[in-house]
């Protein structure tokens, strides 16, 4: 991949909030949204409404491209 996509999405990286990067790595550890509640301690509600910012921010439009961002930015990694 390309060092400036890779630099793009970084700096896409940085304009999300902790709660938003903390969605982001649970969907690429692939929790679904009642385990992300949980573990994060707040409404099922609330993490979708963190998924879908997360989502719009990001200009993506599906978990798998999540994974895929995630895993090039280092959010989360294959191991």
């Amino acid at each position: 991949m390309a060092q400036s996509k890779i630099t793009a999405d970084i700096a896409r990286l940085e304009q999300l909030s902790e709660r938003q990067r903390e969605v982001l790595r649970h969907i690429a550890e692939g929790r679904n949204t009642r385990q992300m509640s949980a573990a994060m301690n707040i409404k099922v509600k609330t993490v979708e409404a963190h998924r879908q910012r997360l989502m719009e921010r990001l200009q993506i439009d599906n978990v798998a491209g999540l994974v895929r961002f995630a895993i090039r930015t280092g959010v989360a990694s294959l191991d």
